[in-house]
């Protein structure tokens, strides 16, 4: 068995890796045009072994255009910049799932409604009163969601400082259905509204 990398018509990359039994499978020129087998390399013997995608340099052919050796190297993985997108929106989706955009907006609005009228100088103290009493219903029913989200923000930074210290996508432990959604407190958009 023979490993035959085909590279990209520009001679950057690696399309494909391809295993070819020369005992029992007719000749590479049989089973591809002329223009294909020009971009075929033999790289069993290559150490290490080219993947596709591997990037490609100094490329030599000979005098029929055929490649006859080449230098491979794994692409570059992701930049920090990159990984610390991809974790965003790691996190917004999974924190989207539990409480979207317009209940997380609806329970912040619930509660600074009454702080509004408590830190307003022009309130009476009437419209203080029944501003304290609301807050003192839903506060509660609101703080088990924020102490949530914020539980999850906190793994999210913890998460963060992985990758600003070189740490790869793969080696993060982004399981966050089971190491949040137990303890979500699953409060509802009506409960935000009702207080209960």
């Amino acid at each position: 068995m023979r490993l035959i990398a085909q590279l990209s018509e520009d001679f950057l990359r690696v399309q494909s890796i391809i295993q070819h039994d020369p005992e029992i499978m007719p000749p590479l020129a049989d089973l591809y045009d002329a223009p294909t087998v020009a971009l075929m390399l033999d790289v069993t013997d290559y150490e290490p072994q080219p993947g596709d995608n591997w990037h490609v340099s100094n490329v030599v052919k000979n005098e029929s255009g055929r490649v006859i050796s080449a230098t491979f190297a794994p692409p570059p993985g992701p930049s920090v910049e990159e990984l610390v997108n991809r974790l965003q929106d790691f996190l917004h989706n999974y924190i989207y799932a539990h409480y979207d955009l317009p209940t997380q907006t609806s329970l912040i609005s619930t509660v600074t409604a009454p702080l509004a009228i408590l830190l307003n100088p022009a309130s009476t103290e009437a419209e203080k009163a029944g501003a304290q009493g609301q807050l003192a219903q839903i506060v509660p029913a609101v703080m088990p969601a924020w102490s949530w989200v914020q539980s999850v923000l906190v793994y999210y930074y913890h998460l963060l400082e992985q990758i600003d210290a070189g740490a790869a996508w793969e080696s993060l432990d982004l399981n966050f259905a089971q190491r949040f959604d137990a303890a979500d407190p699953k409060v509802l958009l009506q409960t935000f509204a009702q207080g209960a």
